[in-house]
């Protein structure tokens, strides 16, 4: 039912022509001004205006000049109605775009009959404009397609050209069916390039292969499309196109493939014209898309082709590279056929065998082999033509051509080249296995020295243990009754029996100090010494050693000074620290001289707690600073009557054991600095066992 837009402001015209256009079978929209009328024109698109010519606001006459303005109502009539005397001397209507006029007042017959008359005249015009416009397109459409060579560029043209003309269309796809008529892949497709090359088969394509067996267009709608692309029809189907068109492409008057149109928009659909100018679009494009193909196809073969040569060159290259290393590898190389016969070797492995290139001829490989080393290379071979992956190297024994009996370290793989083939690596051994066999029996022999020194090492500790704990007992003794002489008094004595009893005194108290460290090297040495680590007070014990040695400090006019701060937690075992503290204390005083002054020191930092012990002697030299923390470690002569050379190297372990540092500072003639460090509660890390 065609559709009428009257515009006019007098409502009980608008009313009469209402009546006589709905009795002429005509769809009838109003308006009740020009603009009014523009809008609802937009929105409804008739296909006939009735357009009154005096209007308030914007008048007939520029209504419709805006109405010719708009490319969609291009060819829709517009028939102007008025008064006769409003025409003369103000416009003529067909000058201003309108197609008639109607004058007023108008007879309800004349005005059917001029309305269906402008219609009809409209309706062929749009004809005759269509058809030229497919005809100047598809001249386009021909002149474009032959001009390249490009599958995927011929349709996108094609596909360019069709949607300036059917403007809803978005992309399109051919199809090239096999001469069996069974399967076919797709040659390309304008806006997925990925489709082009997709398999088809026609059983999983039924609309594919309707048009090819009817040679008819079919369209699928909005639900048929979707049905299709869950079900994978071709890849060729999507949801997001409203309406898919199938078109037969005929070349030489028979059907070769199909031609699928993807269309999506408000109008989506096709009209029969529409799907007409499809048809011939595609038979026009069917001729350059097969030269295309052939033309992609020719080059794609010619690319192959080049490649294949190229790949036979670096083949060829690659094999005389090959010849050349194999020629010249360190090992001997052997080629080996099925019959067990050599084919080539290189010149390593003609010198181990002893044989000449000429002499190379049918040689037996296994016939070089000793009997044992023949059981296991067949056993090998065996397991290969059992198709059992197998890969590995072991030694044989070999007699070569000159009769002299050889050990080569032979290397079998289950892989063949150049058909039946096994490369063998192999090398001579004879001479490293000798070496090797020496090597481990005086490893061996080593071996049972070292355990023999073991042993004599643990029973000499045990033996200095035991003779350490017996002597401790009668030296107490001896250095107990020295003492007791003393504290009973010396006036009685001459001076000669004082100076034997203060010798007595200090040859016993020295051997009780080599006994105790002995006893504590023992136990560091055999990791018997016992530690109990917990966060006590370092300030504290500081406090205690100075207490300790006040009497000997005085006794040799010697000042003990300690600078700390009023409490300092650490964590340590109270015992070992004392010790370290007693030995580092007595060797200041030891080598301080008289009026000289001994210097504890105690201060915490990021790095943990730090304690030094400063003495006023000689110093050390700079290079035997190294060697004080060694076992048995004295400086010189004097030393050894002074001590026994352990306490500094026992000091060392018990820090060692706290996750602690001990290192000494000295300088010739200003006096020596003995530093510690013991890590602060949250440093300390308990060992893993």
């Amino acid at each position: 039912m065609p559709k009428a837009l009257i515009v006019d402001d007098d409502l009980f015209i608008r009313q009469v022509l209402l009546d006589l256009l709905e009795g002429a079978g005509f769809a009838v929209v109003q308006a009740g001004d020009g603009d009014e009328g523009l809008r609802v024109a937009l929105e409804e698109r008739p296909e006939v205006i009735l357009l009154d010519l005096v209007m308030p606001g914007i008048d007939g006459i520029e209504t419709c000049r805006k109405l010719r303005a708009c490319p969609e109502l291009k060819h829709t009539p517009i028939l102007l109605m008025t008064a006769r005397e409003d025409l003369e001397g103000k416009v003529n209507p067909f000058q201003i775009g309108a197609d008639d006029y109607i004058p007023k007042p108008f007879d309800g017959r004349e005005l059917v009959a001029r309305v269906q008359g402008s219609l009809v005249k409209s309706r062929a015009m749009a004809a005759l404009d269509r058809k030229a416009r497919d005809y100047e397109a598809l001249l386009d459409i021909s002149s474009s397609v032959s001009s390249s060579l490009d599958t995927v560029e011929i349709l996108r043209r094609v596909a360019e050209r069709v949607s300036n003309i059917l403007f809803h269309v978005r992309g399109c796809s051919v199809a090239l069916i096999q001469e069996d008529g069974n399967d076919g892949y797709v040659l390309s497709s304008s806006d997925d390039p990925n489709l082009g090359g997709l398999r088809i088969f026609l059983d999983h394509s039924p609309e594919i292969r309707k048009v090819m067996e009817t040679a008819e267009p079919v369209v699928l709608s909005d639900q048929q499309v979707v049905k299709n692309s869950a079900a994978g029809v071709a890849g060729l189907l999507s949801s997001q196109f409203n309406t898919v068109l199938l078109l037969p492409v005929e070349l030489n008057g028979r059907v070769t493939g199909a031609m699928v149109v993807r269309a999506e928009g408000r109008q989506s659909g096709f009209k029969a014209d529409e799907v007409e100018l499809c048809r011939m679009v595609a038979n026009t494009s069917a001729s350059a898309l097969k030269n295309a193909m052939y033309y992609q196809r020719l080059r794609q073969e010619s690319k192959t082709l080049e490649n294949d040569k190229r790949r036979v060159e670096e083949e060829l290259r690659v094999k005389a590279l090959y010849e050349q290393l194999f020629d010249s590898a360190s090992e001997g190389l052997a080629a080996i056929n099925g019959q067990g016969e050599v084919v080539f070797a290189n010149q390593k492995a003609l010198n181990i065998i002893g044989c000449a290139r000429k002499d190379l001829r049918g040689l037996d490989f296994t016939a070089l082999l000793a009997e044992n080393s023949l059981h296991r290379v067949l056993k090998w071979l065996k397991r290969v033509e059992g198709d059992a992956e197998s890969s590995e190297r072991f030694d044989v024994t070999i007699c070569d051509h000159r009769g002299v009996e050889r050990l080569l370290s032979l290397s079998l793989s289950d892989r063949t080249v150049g058909g039946d083939l096994h490369v063998v690596a192999f090398r001579d051994v004879t001479r490293k296995r000798q070496m090797e066999q020496e090597l481990s029996e005086t490893r061996r022999g080593l071996e049972e020295a070292n355990l023999r020194l073991e042993q004599a090492s643990i029973e000499r500790a045990e033996y200095l243990n035991a003779a350490a704990h017996d002597l401790r007992i009668p030296v107490t003794i001896v250095s107990g009754y020295c003492s007791l002489l003393e504290e009973l008094g010396t006036d009685n004595l001459t001076a000669e029996q004082r100076e034997y009893l203060d010798a007595a005194q200090q040859s016993s108290d020295r051997l009780v100090d080599l006994i105790n460290s002995m006893l504590d090297l023992s136990r560091i040495e055999a990791g018997k010494i016992v530690m109990d680590i917990e966060v006590r007070d370092l300030a504290g014990v500081l406090q205690d050693i100075s207490r300790h040695f006040h009497p000997l400090a005085a006794k040799h006019d010697h000042r003990i000074v300690v600078n700390s701060p009023d409490s300092c937690l650490a964590r340590f075992d109270a015992e070992n620290i004392h010790r370290v503290l007693v030995n580092l204390v007595g060797n200041a005083m030891k080598y301080s001289p008289a009026g000289g002054q001994i210097r504890l020191n105690l201060q915490e930092d990021e790095h943990g707690v730090q304690v030094s012990v400063e003495d006023s002697g000689g110093g050390i030299p700079e290079e035997r600073i190294s060697e004080l923390f060694e076992k048995f470690s004295q400086l010189d002569r004097e030393d050894s009557r002074r001590g026994t050379g352990l306490g500094l190297y026992i000091c060392k372990k018990i820090i060692d054991a706290h996750q602690g540092k001990i290192w000494a500072e000295s300088t010739l003639g200003q006096g020596s600095r003995f530093c510690f460090t013991l890590p602060t509660p949250s440093e300390y890390h308990i060992p893993l066992d």
